[in-house]
Protein backbone atom coordinates (compact mmCIF):
# COMPACT_ATOMS: atom_id res chain seq x y z
CA UNK A 1 0.00 0.00 0.00
CA UNK A 2 1.19 3.60 -0.68
CA UNK A 3 -0.29 6.56 0.74
CA UNK A 4 0.21 9.96 0.72
CA UNK A 5 -0.40 12.53 3.74
CA UNK A 6 -0.86 15.83 3.18
CA UNK A 7 1.68 16.48 0.95
CA UNK A 8 2.77 19.30 -0.80
CA UNK A 9 5.23 20.60 -3.56
CA UNK A 10 6.47 24.06 -3.91
CA UNK A 11 9.10 25.19 -6.52
CA UNK A 12 10.31 29.19 -5.99
CA UNK A 13 6.93 29.70 -4.13
CA UNK A 14 4.13 27.95 -6.77
CA UNK A 15 2.37 25.42 -5.85
CA UNK A 16 2.39 22.09 -8.03
CA UNK A 17 0.85 19.70 -5.88
CA UNK A 18 -1.89 20.72 -2.53
CA UNK A 19 -2.18 18.72 0.29
CA UNK A 20 -2.76 15.34 -1.83
CA UNK A 21 -4.15 12.78 0.97
CA UNK A 22 -4.29 9.67 -1.31
CA UNK A 23 -4.22 6.01 -1.10
CA UNK A 24 -3.23 3.20 -3.67
CA UNK A 25 -3.80 -0.32 -2.76
CA UNK A 26 -1.62 -2.98 -2.86
CA UNK A 27 -2.32 -4.47 -6.32
CA UNK A 28 -4.04 -2.02 -7.91
CA UNK A 29 -4.20 -0.83 -11.83
CA UNK A 30 -3.94 2.93 -10.39
CA UNK A 31 -4.66 5.22 -12.82
CA UNK A 32 -3.50 9.10 -12.36
CA UNK A 33 -5.38 11.43 -15.11
CA UNK A 34 -5.74 14.85 -15.94
CA UNK A 35 -4.83 18.19 -18.03
CA UNK A 36 -1.19 18.97 -18.11
CA UNK A 37 0.00 20.69 -15.31
CA UNK A 38 -1.97 18.77 -13.35
CA UNK A 39 0.49 17.23 -11.03
CA UNK A 40 0.27 13.65 -11.68
CA UNK A 41 3.74 13.42 -12.80
CA UNK A 42 4.65 15.07 -9.69
CA UNK A 43 2.71 12.68 -7.99
CA UNK A 44 4.46 9.70 -9.57
CA UNK A 45 7.98 10.56 -9.12
CA UNK A 46 7.54 10.97 -5.73
CA UNK A 47 6.90 7.24 -5.18
CA UNK A 48 10.66 6.67 -6.13
CA UNK A 49 11.81 10.03 -4.24
CA UNK A 50 12.85 11.53 -7.97
CA UNK A 51 11.12 14.35 -6.51
CA UNK A 52 10.60 15.06 -2.82
CA UNK A 53 7.77 16.43 -1.02
CA UNK A 54 8.18 19.95 0.22
CA UNK A 55 5.74 19.36 3.02
CA UNK A 56 3.41 15.58 4.09
CA UNK A 57 4.94 11.88 4.38
CA UNK A 58 4.95 9.32 1.62
CA UNK A 59 4.18 5.74 2.99
CA UNK A 60 5.29 2.63 1.47
CA UNK A 61 4.19 -0.35 3.23
CA UNK A 62 3.84 0.91 6.34
CA UNK A 63 7.01 2.70 6.46
CA UNK A 64 7.57 6.32 5.78
CA UNK A 65 9.71 6.78 2.72
CA UNK A 66 12.55 8.84 4.00
CA UNK A 67 13.84 5.63 6.36
CA UNK A 68 14.27 3.67 2.94
CA UNK A 69 18.19 3.38 1.54
CA UNK A 70 17.37 5.99 -1.75
CA UNK A 71 18.90 2.47 -3.56
CA UNK A 72 16.81 -0.42 -1.81
CA UNK A 73 13.43 1.39 -2.50
CA UNK A 74 14.03 2.00 -6.14
CA UNK A 75 15.19 -1.27 -6.67
CA UNK A 76 12.03 -2.46 -5.50
CA UNK A 77 10.05 -0.54 -8.61
CA UNK A 78 9.89 -0.33 -12.10
CA UNK A 79 10.11 2.33 -14.21
CA UNK A 80 8.75 2.81 -17.44
CA UNK A 81 9.17 6.12 -19.42
CA UNK A 82 7.10 7.86 -22.33
CA UNK A 83 10.90 7.53 -24.26
CA UNK A 84 11.74 4.39 -23.11
CA UNK A 85 15.16 5.25 -22.24
CA UNK A 86 16.88 1.81 -23.57
CA UNK A 87 20.15 2.04 -23.34
CA UNK A 88 21.70 2.14 -27.48
CA UNK A 89 24.78 0.06 -26.60
CA UNK A 90 23.28 -2.94 -24.95
CA UNK A 91 21.84 -5.39 -26.35
CA UNK A 92 17.91 -6.01 -25.82
CA UNK A 93 19.17 -8.97 -23.03
CA UNK A 94 21.64 -6.37 -21.44
CA UNK A 95 18.71 -3.87 -21.83
CA UNK A 96 16.49 -6.28 -20.25
CA UNK A 97 18.46 -7.74 -17.19
CA UNK A 98 20.31 -4.24 -16.08
CA UNK A 99 18.45 -4.54 -12.95
CA UNK A 100 19.04 -7.88 -12.10
CA UNK A 101 23.06 -7.19 -12.73
CA UNK A 102 22.77 -4.25 -10.40
CA UNK A 103 21.48 -7.13 -7.73
CA UNK A 104 23.94 -9.60 -8.99
CA UNK A 105 22.02 -12.08 -10.10
CA UNK A 106 24.54 -15.21 -12.13
CA UNK A 107 24.35 -13.90 -15.89
CA UNK A 108 22.72 -17.29 -17.07
CA UNK A 109 19.78 -16.72 -14.44
CA UNK A 110 19.45 -12.92 -16.16
CA UNK A 111 19.23 -14.26 -19.27
CA UNK A 112 16.72 -17.15 -19.11
CA UNK A 113 14.20 -14.37 -17.07
CA UNK A 114 15.37 -11.62 -20.05
CA UNK A 115 14.03 -14.64 -22.67
CA UNK A 116 10.94 -15.53 -20.61
CA UNK A 117 10.20 -12.19 -20.22
CA UNK A 118 10.32 -11.74 -24.16
CA UNK A 119 7.82 -14.08 -25.13
CA UNK A 120 5.28 -12.75 -22.47
CA UNK A 121 5.45 -10.15 -24.75
CA UNK A 122 5.37 -12.07 -28.21
CA UNK A 123 9.03 -11.43 -28.74
CA UNK A 124 10.99 -14.79 -30.37
CA UNK A 125 14.43 -14.43 -27.44
CA UNK A 126 16.66 -15.91 -30.50
CA UNK A 127 15.80 -13.40 -32.90
CA UNK A 128 15.54 -9.99 -30.23
CA UNK A 129 17.64 -11.03 -27.50
CA UNK A 130 21.20 -10.35 -29.58
CA UNK A 131 19.58 -7.06 -30.99
CA UNK A 132 20.23 -3.06 -30.25
CA UNK A 133 17.59 -1.03 -29.45
CA UNK A 134 18.17 1.10 -32.85
CA UNK A 135 17.17 -2.06 -34.90
CA UNK A 136 13.67 -2.18 -33.24
CA UNK A 137 10.17 -0.73 -33.70
CA UNK A 138 8.61 2.30 -31.08
CA UNK A 139 6.46 -0.16 -30.30
CA UNK A 140 8.91 -2.82 -29.90
CA UNK A 141 11.21 -0.50 -27.86
CA UNK A 142 8.41 0.07 -25.16
CA UNK A 143 7.85 -3.47 -25.14
CA UNK A 144 11.02 -3.62 -23.92
CA UNK A 145 10.75 -1.24 -21.68
CA UNK A 146 7.62 -2.45 -20.03
CA UNK A 147 9.59 -5.92 -19.25
CA UNK A 148 12.82 -4.17 -18.39
CA UNK A 149 10.67 -3.04 -15.56
CA UNK A 150 9.28 -5.96 -14.41
CA UNK A 151 12.66 -8.56 -14.66
CA UNK A 152 12.92 -7.90 -11.25
CA UNK A 153 9.88 -8.96 -10.12
CA UNK A 154 9.40 -5.27 -8.75
CA UNK A 155 6.50 -4.55 -5.97
CA UNK A 156 5.62 -1.47 -7.55
CA UNK A 157 5.67 -0.80 -11.42
CA UNK A 158 5.46 3.37 -12.30
CA UNK A 159 4.34 4.14 -15.88
CA UNK A 160 4.35 7.99 -16.68
CA UNK A 161 2.40 8.51 -19.63
CA UNK A 162 4.39 5.22 -21.62
CA UNK A 163 2.37 5.07 -25.10
CA UNK A 164 1.32 8.74 -25.73
CA UNK A 165 4.34 9.02 -28.65
CA UNK A 166 2.70 6.06 -30.32
CA UNK A 167 0.00 5.16 -32.90
CA UNK A 168 -3.41 4.16 -32.33
CA UNK A 169 -2.77 0.47 -33.01
CA UNK A 170 0.85 0.34 -30.61
CA UNK A 171 -1.17 1.66 -28.27
CA UNK A 172 -4.16 -0.33 -28.17
CA UNK A 173 -1.35 -3.34 -28.24
CA UNK A 174 0.28 -2.30 -25.44
CA UNK A 175 -2.45 -0.98 -23.22
CA UNK A 176 -3.66 -5.03 -23.84
CA UNK A 177 -0.14 -6.09 -22.76
CA UNK A 178 -0.06 -4.07 -19.39
CA UNK A 179 -3.83 -5.77 -18.40
CA UNK A 180 -2.94 -8.96 -19.23
CA UNK A 181 0.57 -8.34 -17.00
CA UNK A 182 -1.11 -6.78 -14.79
CA UNK A 183 -3.78 -9.74 -14.17
CA UNK A 184 -0.71 -12.31 -14.39
CA UNK A 185 1.34 -10.80 -11.66
CA UNK A 186 -1.01 -8.71 -9.55
CA UNK A 187 1.48 -6.01 -8.88
CA UNK A 188 1.00 -2.74 -7.80
CA UNK A 189 0.67 -0.38 -11.32
CA UNK A 190 0.63 3.30 -11.15
CA UNK A 191 0.12 4.76 -14.37
CA UNK A 192 -0.25 8.48 -15.54
CA UNK A 193 -1.99 9.83 -18.22
CA UNK A 194 -3.67 12.61 -19.94
CA UNK A 195 -6.39 10.49 -22.00
CA UNK A 196 -9.43 9.65 -20.13
CA UNK A 197 -10.43 7.05 -22.67
CA UNK A 198 -6.84 5.02 -21.61
CA UNK A 199 -8.38 6.12 -17.97
CA UNK A 200 -11.09 3.94 -18.22
CA UNK A 201 -9.69 1.17 -20.07
CA UNK A 202 -6.93 0.29 -17.69
CA UNK A 203 -8.09 1.81 -14.01
CA UNK A 204 -8.94 -0.30 -11.48
CA UNK A 205 -9.00 3.27 -9.77
CA UNK A 206 -8.69 6.04 -11.09
CA UNK A 207 -7.38 9.69 -9.82
CA UNK A 208 -8.53 12.75 -11.36
CA UNK A 209 -6.26 15.81 -10.46
CA UNK A 210 -6.18 19.57 -11.50
CA UNK A 211 -3.74 22.18 -10.79
CA UNK A 212 -1.72 19.87 -8.16
CA UNK A 213 -5.09 19.24 -6.80
CA UNK A 214 -7.06 15.89 -5.87
CA UNK A 215 -10.91 16.42 -7.60
CA UNK A 216 -11.78 12.62 -7.56
CA UNK A 217 -10.77 9.27 -6.86
CA UNK A 218 -12.91 5.54 -7.83
CA UNK A 219 -13.29 3.53 -10.41
CA UNK A 220 -14.23 4.59 -13.93
CA UNK A 221 -17.74 3.69 -13.40
CA UNK A 222 -18.43 5.50 -9.98
CA UNK A 223 -16.62 8.88 -11.87
CA UNK A 224 -18.65 8.44 -14.90
CA UNK A 225 -21.77 8.02 -12.62
CA UNK A 226 -20.95 10.38 -10.19
CA UNK A 227 -18.47 13.38 -11.12
CA UNK A 228 -17.81 15.07 -8.22
CA UNK A 229 -17.65 18.76 -9.67
CA UNK A 230 -18.43 20.37 -12.48
CA UNK A 231 -14.35 19.82 -13.71
CA UNK A 232 -14.15 15.96 -13.65
CA UNK A 233 -17.83 16.43 -15.37
CA UNK A 234 -16.18 18.67 -18.14
CA UNK A 235 -12.93 17.20 -18.04
CA UNK A 236 -14.99 13.64 -19.09
CA UNK A 237 -17.49 15.50 -21.90
CA UNK A 238 -14.47 17.08 -23.12
CA UNK A 239 -13.29 13.07 -24.18
CA UNK A 240 -16.02 12.53 -26.70
CA UNK A 241 -17.89 15.02 -29.52
CA UNK A 242 -21.73 15.88 -29.67
CA UNK A 243 -21.40 14.01 -33.06
CA UNK A 244 -21.17 11.02 -31.47
CA UNK A 245 -24.68 9.09 -30.68
CA UNK A 246 -26.26 6.58 -28.85
CA UNK A 247 -26.66 4.65 -32.04
CA UNK A 248 -23.39 4.42 -32.28
CA UNK A 249 -22.72 2.36 -29.57
CA UNK A 250 -25.20 0.03 -30.87
CA UNK A 251 -22.81 -0.35 -34.25
CA UNK A 252 -19.90 -1.24 -31.39
CA UNK A 253 -22.20 -4.04 -29.79
CA UNK A 254 -22.03 -2.09 -26.27
CA UNK A 255 -25.40 -2.83 -25.41
CA UNK A 256 -27.21 -5.80 -24.40
CA UNK A 257 -30.74 -7.47 -24.86
CA UNK A 258 -33.29 -6.12 -22.28
CA UNK A 259 -36.25 -7.96 -20.56
CA UNK A 260 -39.34 -7.81 -22.07
CA UNK A 261 -41.36 -7.02 -19.36
CA UNK A 262 -38.94 -4.89 -17.92
CA UNK A 263 -40.37 -0.95 -17.92
CA UNK A 264 -37.08 1.05 -18.43
CA UNK A 265 -35.95 4.86 -18.88
CA UNK A 266 -35.84 5.38 -22.65
CA UNK A 267 -33.63 7.66 -24.56
CA UNK A 268 -33.68 7.77 -28.80
CA UNK A 269 -30.80 6.76 -30.44
CA UNK A 270 -30.17 9.77 -31.99
CA UNK A 271 -29.77 11.64 -29.01
CA UNK A 272 -25.42 12.40 -28.09
CA UNK A 273 -23.71 10.81 -25.68
CA UNK A 274 -23.99 13.16 -22.85
CA UNK A 275 -27.49 12.78 -22.66
CA UNK A 276 -26.66 9.39 -22.38
CA UNK A 277 -24.19 10.27 -19.55
CA UNK A 278 -26.76 12.21 -17.91
CA UNK A 279 -29.51 9.04 -18.23
CA UNK A 280 -27.03 6.84 -16.98
CA UNK A 281 -26.34 8.58 -14.01
CA UNK A 282 -30.00 8.29 -12.35
CA UNK A 283 -30.99 4.80 -14.18
CA UNK A 284 -28.76 1.76 -14.22
CA UNK A 285 -29.96 0.60 -17.54
CA UNK A 286 -31.57 2.49 -20.58
CA UNK A 287 -33.62 1.24 -23.47
CA UNK A 288 -32.83 2.58 -26.80
CA UNK A 289 -35.50 3.89 -28.99
CA UNK A 290 -35.69 4.72 -32.54
CA UNK A 291 -35.25 1.66 -34.22
CA UNK A 292 -37.01 -1.35 -35.08
CA UNK A 293 -35.12 -4.08 -33.39
CA UNK A 294 -35.51 -5.94 -29.81
CA UNK A 295 -35.15 -4.48 -27.20
CA UNK A 296 -31.52 -3.11 -26.77
CA UNK A 297 -31.02 -1.52 -23.45
CA UNK A 298 -27.48 0.19 -22.72
CA UNK A 299 -25.46 0.35 -18.75
CA UNK A 300 -22.53 2.29 -17.40
CA UNK A 301 -19.85 -1.01 -18.56
CA UNK A 302 -21.70 -0.84 -21.86
CA UNK A 303 -20.82 3.28 -21.92
CA UNK A 304 -17.41 2.90 -20.63
CA UNK A 305 -16.43 -0.45 -22.90
CA UNK A 306 -17.37 1.97 -26.20
CA UNK A 307 -14.89 4.61 -24.80
CA UNK A 308 -12.29 2.46 -24.39
CA UNK A 309 -12.93 1.24 -27.73
CA UNK A 310 -13.16 4.23 -28.87
CA UNK A 311 -9.92 5.69 -27.59
CA UNK A 312 -8.06 3.15 -29.49
CA UNK A 313 -8.63 5.07 -32.78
Amino acid sequence: MIKFKHVSKKYDGNTVLDDLNLTIETGDLFVLVGPSGSGKTTTLKMINQLIKPTTGDIVIEGKNVNEYDLKELRLQMGYVLQNIALFPNLSIDENISIQLEALRRPKKERIAIAHDLLEKVGLDPEKYGRRYPHELSGGEQQRIGIIRALASTPKIILMDEPFSALDPISRNQLQELVLRLHKELQTTFVFVTHDMHEALRLGDTIAVMKKGQLQQVGSGESILSHPANSFVDTFFKNEHSENILVKDLLEHNCFSAGDENANYFRIDQNKPLSQLSKALREHSRVLVSGNQQKKQVISIDDLLSYLAQKGDH
